[in-house]
């Protein structure tokens, strides 16, 4: 199964920073097998362009409540057989608002990780519809919405460690904005 994470592009001009929440799900969703690969609209190096899109079996786009309106463009392009997963700050305050627009669509409510591993398993035949439906964190629309209480990670430390380097032209994320003299910086005067 090929898995696409996209962070779109907000309402105003992007900054580009490292998408960590990206790069945490990743993680966690290769230590569990999946293979995926990072898309972020935010960084001017990446084109916007959708079609290419379409080789995915699972699109996840991580949205804040400004990144609304590139999401929506980017759901509404794709082809009927790729599944779309949100996720995001958005989807954790108001998960009914992307399920009303987009019923057959998939909406994570709270911290990703561990739900978005859960809803893969579904789409791989390895999790029922009736664990689906119950697991925290797991919204969608069945002739109406089922809105999960949001899944918050109680251990942090047992997620898979992140691997920067599954960001495709990290050095463009490192040198924008000095991050390493920022962090050289601070980490000194702490």
């Amino acid at each position: 199964m090929k898995i696409g994470l996209i962070n779109p592009k907000p309402l105003l001009s992007p900054d580009v920073a490292i998408p960590q929440g990206l790069l945490s799900i990743s993680a966690e969703l290769k230590r569990n097998g999946y293979k995926c690969e990072i898309i972020d609209y935010c960084n001017p190096d990446v084109k916007e362009s959708y079609s290419h899109l379409n080789k995915f079996d699972v699109i996840g786009l991580s949205v804040m409540t400004t990144q609304l309106h590139h999401a929506a463009a980017i759901a509404e392009k794709l082809d009927k057989h790729v599944k779309v997963v949100w996720g995001g700050i958005h989807c954790l305050l108001n998960p009914l608002s992307i399920l009303n627009k987009f019923k057959n669509q998939f909406v994570i409510s709270g911290e990703g990780e561990i739900p978005h591993v859960k809803l893969l398993d579904y789409f791989d035949g390895k999790e029922t519809y009736e664990s689906l439906i119950n697991q925290k964190g797991v919204c969608l629309h069945n002739g109406q919405p089922i809105i999960n209480k949001p899944y918050f990670i109680k251990q942090p430390d047992s997620l898979a460690d992140i691997d920067f380097y599954d960001l495709p032209m990290l050095e463009k994320y490192i040198y924008k904005n000095l991050y390493y003299v920022y962090i050289h910086y601070f980490a000194i005067k702490v």
